[in-house]
């Protein structure tokens, strides 16, 4: 499945036109970067015509998380935040500010 994939998005140099005051520099740029795009991708196909598309064996959908990753407390959604200091950096103050951005984080999100 990923060789046809592959294969249906491409993007390569395709050689450079000469000429006058400027030369052009020729791409074949068919890549396919939104999940509505593969969906008509055909995968498999025969002789006599007849093709498989990826929209009909496969669910596409574009995704910014992955199950994998995210994180979670007691069953819920959480974040992991980290916090550095400089030495010449209070501590006091910077436990401050990081009680403040959490207080405003929390009352965003209710």
């Amino acid at each position: 499945m990923a060789d046809a994939l592959r294969r249906h998005s491409v993007g390569s140099p395709a050689g450079r036109l000469e000429g006058g005051p400027e030369d052009l520099l020729l791409r074949f740029d068919d890549q396919r970067k939104h999940a509505d795009a593969f969906r008509d991708l055909v995968v498999i196909s025969g002789a006599t015509g007849a093709a498989i598309r990826l929209g009909e064996i496969a669910e596409i959908s574009d995704r910014f998380d992955r199950d994998e990753e995210v994180i979670l407390f007691n069953g819920r959604r959480a974040a992991v935040l980290k916090i550095a200091k400089t030495r010449a950096q209070d501590v006091l103050v910077v436990l401050a500010r990081v009680k403040d951005f959490i207080a405003a984080e929390h009352e965003s999100n209710y």
